[in-house]
C-alpha cells in the first residue's frame, strides 16, 4: 500500500541516520502515514520519500520528449502486440507472462534507471487530481484527496499505459502485486 511504502521510506531513513519524511502510526498492513510536519515542503526533507509525480515523470523521460525514453512504440495504444520499442525496456502485457520480473533485466534510460515503464505501477507522493490549465513548474499536487497517483504501467498494461505521460490513481490502502514504489531523496543544501 502507499502507507506501507512510505513507512518503508522512513525505515530507509532510519538506516541512513536521516530525518523521516512521513509521520506514521501503526505497523504492517495497518500502518497509516502522512507527510511530516517538520518540513515546509516535501523536497526539504533530507530522508527517503516517494517522488512527486513531476519528479517521477522527469526521471522516466530522462531528457526525452517521446512516449517512452526509448522512443514512440509502433503499436496501437490499446495493443498487446509485440513492440520493438517496448520489448527492450518494459515488462508489459506482450512479454511478461502476466507476472513481475527482476528489476534491471531490460535496458535503462539515459539516467541509468530501469523499469520506469511496465513491470509494476509506482506509487507517487501526490494525491490525484485533474491537471489545471495553468502552467506550473515542479508541481507537488494537492494537499489532500482520496487517491494517490501511480505511474509507469505494469506487467499487465497495454502499450498506451506504459507511456511516460500516463497518470492514474489508486486508493492509498490498495495492496496489489502490480503496484510498487521507488524511494528517492532530495538534494538538500
Amino acid at each position: 500500500s502507499w502507507h506501507e511504502a512510505t513507512a518503508y521510506c522512513n525505515a530507509l531513513s532510519d538506516l541512513a541516520g536521516l530525518d523521516h519524511c512521513y509521520e506514521c502510526v501503526g505497523n504492517g498492513e495497518t500502518v497509516r502515514c502522512g507527510p511530516s510536519d517538520a518540513f515546509a515542503a516535501l523536497n526539504e526533507c533530507p530522508g527517503f520519500r516517494l517522488p512527486t509525480e513531476a519528479e517521477w515523470e522527469y526521471a522516466a523521460r530522462a531528457g526525452t520528449t517521446t512516449v517512452t525514453y526509448a522512443g514512440d512504440p509502433e503499436v496501437f495504444f490499446e495493443s498487446c502486440e509485440a513492440s520493438a520499442v517496448l520489448n527492450t525496456i518494459a515488462w508489459w502485457c506482450n512479454n511478461s507472462d502476466r507476472r513481475t520480473h527482476t528489476v534491471g533485466t531490460k535496458h535503462p534510460n539515459d539516467f541509468g534507471l530501469y523499469d520506469m515503464h511496465g513491470n509494476v505501477w509506482e506509487w507517487c507522493n501526490d494525491w490525484y487530481d485533474v491537471y489545471t490549465s495553468i502552467p506550473v513548474t515542479d508541481p507537488v499536487g494537492p494537499t489532500n484527496g482520496s487517491d494517490r497517483v501511480v505511474r509507469g504501467g505494469s506487467f499487465e498494461s497495454v502499450a498506451g499505459n506504459t507511456r511516460a505521460a500516463l497518470r492514474t490513481w489508486a486508493e492509498p490502502d490498495r495492496r496489489d502485486n502490480g503496484v510498487g514504489f521507488r524511494p528517492v531523496r532530495s538534494i538538500v543544501h
